[in-house]
């Protein structure tokens, strides 16, 4: 089921700038989250690091709770990248961005 039929090639090509930026994203947050928990410092793993108030009592799982959206869009994006129509796949991927945000925005 799609929510938005036929794009024209100028809302294609910025579809697929979104989903550029959005794919560099994910895998530029799954490299960092890595070299975290390798406990590696280097200015790409300190890059906006930090550790919010309702993270601490989850302990050690807190660094493990972005890996599945990270992985969702860096799986999602090359599959999704040709289609000409938004569905749940795409909207899935769009929300990922502001909710990563919003969690490490929250105090």
């Amino acid at each position: 089921m799609s929510i938005f039929y036929p794009m024209n090639d100028r809302s294609l090509k910025l579809w697929h700038w979104i989903l550029g930026i959005y794919w560099v994203w994910g895998l530029y947050h799954l490299v960092r989250d890595i070299l975290q928990l390798m406990q590696i410092s280097t200015f790409i793993a300190d890059l906006g690091h930090r550790r919010p108030n309702w993270c601490v009592p989850l302990g050690d799982y807190c660094n493990y709770i972005t890996f599945p959206i990270e992985i969702y869009v860096l799986i999602a994006v090359p599959l999704i990248w040709n289609r000409r129509k938004i569905g749940t796949p795409e909207i899935l991927v769009l929300i990922t961005l502001p909710a990563t945000i919003i969690m490490w925005l929250w105090p």
